[in-house]
């Protein structure tokens, strides 16, 4: 997936090549700190660092989910799959579960369920799962064994994301209120629309999440 690829927030591969023990990617270095360590450091980022992050991924998600002939899902939006680099450049990394769509099946390979999307979950969750599940969704509607992932499942997973950078937490089926007293209101209502439980009520293209980025960039949040 990565050699089709050509986009500044995405890594480059260098060479491919084989060996006696296997075969060897060498990619692109990309020098800064996973989103993950600067999260643990529990200094939570204003949110016009948070809006300016959006704004960064949105694209990349845009450009990979319009590839031709098949657009390419990411499937594993989490903080320790993007890279913030010392001049604040976000790099998405990590395509270990990435899918093809329209060329591969989108039967889920691995879920990281602390940021999947309920159209992940697979048919029978690992019981050491199923607390956090049910925290995160509650009852999910019998409709959810029919939604099957694709590009919307992607934004959810940036809106888990911006709802942890704005908050501090992730979302849960009762704190979702809480994102409304950490970001203007314009920011927060982008983010809980991500976040919708129901693909049909969430962005339905990366493209349509930037234009309401940036006119909430352009609005009096500026």
């Amino acid at each position: 997936i990565l050699k089709l690829l050509n986009h500044n927030s995405l890594p480059r591969i260098i060479d491919i090549f084989h060996g006696a023990d296997g075969t060897y990617l060498v990619e692109s270095y990309i020098e800064g700190v996973s989103l993950d360590k600067v999260l643990a450091t529990g200094q939570r980022p204003n949110q016009a660092v948070v809006l300016d992050w959006a704004e960064q991924l949105a694209p990349v998600l845009a450009y990979l989910h319009g590839m031709q002939p098949h657009p390419i899902l990411h499937f594993d939006l989490k903080p320790s799959n993007i890279m913030v680099t010392h001049d604040n450049r976000l790099v998405l990394i990590d395509f270990g579960i990435s899918k093809r769509h329209g060329a591969d099946s989108d039967r889920a390979i691995g879920v990281t369920y602390a940021y999947a999307a309920p159209e992940q979950l697979p048919a029978q969750v690992p019981e050491r799962y199923r607390p956090l599940v049910a925290q995160r969704f509650g009852t999910l509607p019998e409709s959810q064994a029919r939604w099957r992932p694709d590009a919307r499942t992607d934004l959810y997973s940036l809106g888990v994301i911006l709802f942890e950078l704005a908050t501090g937490e992730h979302p849960t089926h009762q704190n979702s209120g809480r994102i409304k007293n950490a970001v203007s209101g314009e920011l927060a209502d982008i983010i809980l629309r991500c976040l919708a439980l129901e693909p049909g009520g969430r962005y339905q293209t990366a493209v349509e999440l930037l234009a309401a980025l940036q006119r909430a960039k352009g609005s009096r949040f500026k």
